[in-house]
């Protein structure tokens, strides 16, 4: 899950995904929507989430993709903002050697001749742990195409890991800047470290389970409501049917570094047995994917 131009993350809080669309859980879990015919297995039991969870210990640093523009002339709204200037950034997670651009198009009528005599300068610069400046990785000037009032800038991030950066968009005039737009682009240590646990080891056929997700690494965590619950017999793991029509709103959740995330699921009428929860995770930034269990038994 790479960045999203203007996407300033809220780290630690659900985010729409499809806006509420809801999936239903599937008879092996809840991972790929489809409801299975009784015939496919014996039901030992069902099983559904009865909490959209929430972020209930940890301790991290703030975690902010809006930028400090410190060094920078603060935004003006001149041109940028309500001004007639369309601008777009790249901005939130990305992997080393990803491209991140960024363009400024005039979207008013008339505004092509008004920044004529105008320059668009566009930065790339690696910050340290407290956002100060470290270097300039790329730096370019350039004016707006007189047919269609229209510049961008692309540039390949470093091959490196665990590195914020800002990229900023300078509208100048002559050596004055009249106007700024700038983002935080982060490209995180490439690590997916957590943990899932349960409340118990031990359950009766009918209970609420608690599921505690601990982020131990220093990559943002990406993941659903959705989980699978299993049962160990004869053939290995197999899934333990959903209640019918029971689903979760596809929403996705980030969970920064030291967060721990809980979420409730009813279980009911399940046979005695060892069962596991399933849960699978990503590493904003990163393409490292994990799925994660905690198993449990049931008396």
């Amino acid at each position: 899950m790479s960045s999203r131009k203007f996407s300033f993350f809220r780290t630690t809080a659900p985010m729409p995904f499809l806006a509420l669309a809801f999936a239903l859980l599937a008879a092996s879990g809840c991972s790929n929507g489809r409801a299975a015919a009784p015939e496919e297995e014996t039901v030992v039991g069902y099983h559904s989430p009865i909490s959209m969870g929430e972020v209930v210990s940890g301790e991290t640093e703030p975690h902010s993709f809006e930028p400090d523009y410190g060094e920078f002339q603060a935004p003006t709204g001149k041109w940028i903002t309500g001004g007639g200037i369309g601008v777009s950034i790249s901005a939130g997670f990305k992997r080393p050697g990803e491209p991140a651009e960024a363009w400024v198009q005039a979207v008013e009528p008339g505004k092509t001749s008004e920044l004529a005599d105008r320059a668009v300068r566009y930065k790339l610069t690696e910050r340290d742990r407290n956002d100060a400046y470290v270097r300039t990785v790329e730096e370019s000037l350039k004016n707006l195409d007189s047919w269609n009032g229209y510049t961008g800038f692309r540039v390949k991030l470093p091959e490196k890991a665990g590195v914020r950066y800002y990229f900023s968009v300078e509208i100048l005039h002559g050596s004055t800047v009249e106007d700024t737009a700038a983002s935080v682009v982060e490209v995180p240590v490439q690590e997916v470290a957590a943990d899932l646990a349960l409340d118990r080891a031990v359950y009766p056929a009918d209970a609420e389970i608690v599921v505690r997700l601990v982020n131990r690494g220093r990559t943002t965590l990406f993941y659903g409501l959705d989980y699978r619950l299993e049962r160990d017999g004869e053939d290995g793991w197999t899934g333990v049917p959903a209640r019918e029509n029971t689903g979760v709103p596809a929403i996705g959740i980030q969970l920064s570094s030291g967060l721990t995330w809980e979420q409730s699921i009813r279980i009911a009428n399940l046979a005695p047995g060892i069962y596991r929860v399933s849960k699978t995770v990503e590493g904003m930034g990163t393409p490292i994917e994990r799925t994660l269990n905690a198993e449990f038994r049931v008396e």
